[in-house]
């Protein structure tokens, strides 16, 4: 999977998001979250230029459940809730640090798309005949068709600070993987993103 120099800077401003959300909580046990994204900051600068994609087994819902806590008591903070549901083990072969990028992305979208409601976030992981298929989805605000469409292409934000990469940046690492991503989303109605990584190894 090839890096470029944006794609790093949108994670480690991500990374930074996340670390400036819990030190405006200022609660002392939030400081290995602190310390988690900063490394995972700087292992991202150690590493961004590498084409190399590390290939080892990784327990999908172990992947899905270290992401979740990244932003967990954030979400709690924010009047918002993440439910996890599954049906089984399920083992990928894949790179986690990748994934892992990639689910925060979208966990942050999501956190981000936050109306005046309870912000409730179910991910869902279910098994099929030739892959594992994730899904993502939100009661947020949702987006139009044409937004939805530009923010596909990259360099298109609603976000005052944002880059745009974010979505362009979470099919590449998924595509990398042999999978496939789907967007789903309507104003006022939240949005869905489905997750398929093939059961055969990358």
């Amino acid at each position: 999977m090839e890096h470029t120099i944006n794609d790093l800077l949108h994670e480690i401003k991500n990374s930074l998001a996340i670390c400036k959300g819990y030190i405006e909580m200022d609660l002392p046990n939030h400081y290995q979250i602190l310390e988690e994204e900063i490394n995972r900051s700087l292992s991202l600068i150690q590493t961004w230029n590498s084409a190399q994609m590390k290939k080892e087994e990784l327990d999908l819902n172990l992947l899905i459940e270290d992401s979740t806590e990244v932003l967990e008591d954030l979400f709690q903070k924010n009047n918002s809730e993440i439910i996890m549901l599954n049906e089984g083990e399920y083992y990928i072969q894949g790179d986690y640090e990748k994934l892992k990028q990639a689910l925060l992305n979208i966990l942050k979208n999501a956190f981000e798309a936050k109306n005046n409601q309870k912000l409730i976030v179910v991910i869902k992981t279910i098994s099929k005949k030739d892959s594992y298929e994730i899904s993502i989805v939100d009661n947020g605000c949702g987006m139009s068709e044409e937004v939805m469409s530009k923010v596909q292409k990259g360099h298109y934000t609603t976000k005052k600070h944002g880059t745009g990469l974010g979505i362009p940046f979470i099919r590449k690492v998924i595509e990398s993987h042999g999978g496939k991503m789907i967007l789903e989303s309507k104003i006022n109605l939240g949005t869905k993103v489905l997750i398929r990584l093939p059961k055969e190894k990358v």
